[in-house]
Parts: structure tokens; C-alpha cells; sequence
């Protein structure tokens, strides 16, 4: 049996200021210690279920996150940003369960550090006319490639965007939000506790999941934060620019979808480095 991880950093506990998540901050590396343990717990569950392998793809920021020498010995990872999959890179039909660590999407009340792919710069994506954040193309992904996602990990915001989305799915809440930049948590050990059960019950029970995808012909809708970003997001062949700041994009293939979002919001976040010196 096969389990693919895919581990964004906001979900994990202890996280909940933007400096947990950024790099060049000196609270990062601490964070990130905090992360691995959360990410190991996770793949000890699964290997406790009974998988043979499983794979952890790194799905936060420049995704070269995770530390090796860190991870659970028996885990398989995959580090570096420029991947066709993007934060799903790895996963195929051969996989039988996976499982996100994620956060809610841009504009979500409470969610803690909730966003869509880039911070400022996307304030709403839509897929076939239903608000979508990373969880759900993640999740779509997955499902088209008959794998089910058994098990979503952050806060309570995150863990009810999943729940709306597939029905049983399993969750384990990390942290409750008060405010996108403050939350409660439960101690530590008892969260690490929950993920390995979490994650033991989700890929042992996998067969009561199905997969998810939504329906061709699939229809994207980008609002973004400023009408320079629309105007250079409008130049990708296909897309069509509704508004000052929104962009469309249709197709029949899923992986075209996938991969104009991709090429988007790296425009996106290009012209607001360029506007506003970032």
C-alpha cells in the first residue's frame, strides 16, 4: 500500500504569524523543527495502517523546506519548487490514500494564515463557479487520479472546508482560529497524538472515501489584487480577462487548468514585487 503526504507548512501546530512560515525570519527554523515532528507523526500513522511506502512532498513556499535528515527514516520525499505537479508532484494512480497538511482559502474568516497560492495578490479563485483554495485543487488532482484524499490536517477553518468538500473525509484539527494571525491550540503531544491515530484511521478506513474531482469542461476564475496583475495574466493564450481585476480560463483538461493557475499566480506575485518593492 502506498500514501502520499503532501505537507504545507501553515497546518502544522504552533503556527500562526507569517515570520513561523518565512524563511529569512529568525523564528523559522524553530517552526520548522515543529513541522517535521507534526509531518513524522503523520507518516509513523500511516505505516502503523499498514503502508508500505509513502511519500512526502513538500508543499510549502519554495517547497525545499524539509529537512531529510529529519523525516521518518521509511519516508520518501521530494523538495524544489519548479515541478509540473506543484504540490501534488509525485502522486499517480499507483497511490491507494493521501493526505493533505493544509490551510483555508484567501478570505476565509478566522482561518489562520488562509491564502491561495500567494498572499496579496489572489483574492478569490473560483472553479466551475465554487470558491476553490489549494485544498481543492489538491484534492481534484487526487480524484482524477482515482486517488482519494482520506485526511486533511490544520485549523478548524481548514478542517470544515474539507468536510463541505468530501463526504467522511478525516481531519485532525490543529489549532482553532481567533484571527488569520492568532489561534488556541491544544498542547503539543496531544496534537501528535491525534495526527498518528488520525492518520492510521484515515488510511485504514480509505475504502469509505471516494474520490473527488469536479466535471469537465472545467472553468477558471481569478480575482486578483491589483489590475496590472489581470492585465499580464491575460497575455497566457486562453485567457480571457472579465474585469479590471479578474481573468477566466477554460478548457477540458484539467492539467491545462492546473497549469495556467501555476503560470498565474506567479505573474501575479511578479507584478506586486515590481508595484509595490516587495
Amino acid at each position: 500500500m502506498k500514501v502520499y503526504v503532501s505537507a504545507d507548512m501553515e497546518g502544522a501546530t504552533g503556527v500562526v504569524h507569517p515570520s513561523h512560515v518565512t524563511s529569512a525570519h529568525p523564528e523559522y527554523e524553530r517552526v520548522r523543527r515543529i513541522w517535521m515532528d507534526d509531518i513524522n507523526a503523520v507518516v509513523t500513522g500511516a505505516f502503523d495502517a499498514g503502508a508500505g511506502e509513502v511519500l512526502v512532498n513538500d508543499a510549502h513556499a519554495l517547497m525545499a523546506n524539509l529537512l531529510p535528515e529529519a523525516l521518518h527514516p521509511r519516508a520518501g520525499y521530494i523538495l524544489g519548487y519548479l515541478k509540473p505537479g506543484n504540490q501534488m508532484q509525485g502522486l499517480d494512480s499507483t497511490f491507494d490514500a493521501a493526505i493533505l497538511m493544509a490551510h483555508s482559502r484567501a478570505g476565509t474568516a478566522n482561518g489562520v494564515l488562509s491564502h491561495t497560492y500567494v498572499l496579496r495578490e489572489v483574492h478569490h479563485i473560483r472553479l466551475n463557479g465554487q470558491p476553490a483554495g489549494e485544498m481543492t485543487f489538491n484534492i481534484a488532482w487526487a480524484g482524477l487520479h482515482g486517488v482519494p484524499v482520506v485526511l486533511v490536517i490544520g485549523d478548524a477553518a481548514t478542517a470544515a472546508e474539507a468536510s463541505e468538500l468530501v463526504e467522511g473525509i478525516h481531519t485532525v484539527v490543529t489549532k482553532v482560529g481567533l484571527d488569520p494571525a492568532a489561534a488556541q491550540f491544544p498542547p503539543v503531544e496531544e496534537v501528535r497524538c491525534r495526527l498518528r491515530e488520525g492518520a492510521k484511521a484515515a488510511v485504514a478506513g480509505r475504502g469509505r472515501i471516494r474520490p473527488w474531482s469536479p466535471a469537465s469542461p472545467f472553468v477558471l476564475e481569478m480575482e486578483l489584487g491589483h489590475p496590472s496583475m489581470a492585465h499580464l495574466v491575460s497575455f497566457i493564450p486562453g485567457v480571457e480577462r472579465a474585469d479590471a481585476r479578474t481573468v477566466t480560463f477554460r478548457h477540458d483538461d484539467f492539467m491545462a487548468i492546473w497549469r495556467v493557475r501555476i503560470v498565474a499566480t506567479n505573474l501575479a506575485k511578479l507584478v506586486g514585487d515590481q508595484l509595490f518593492g516587495r
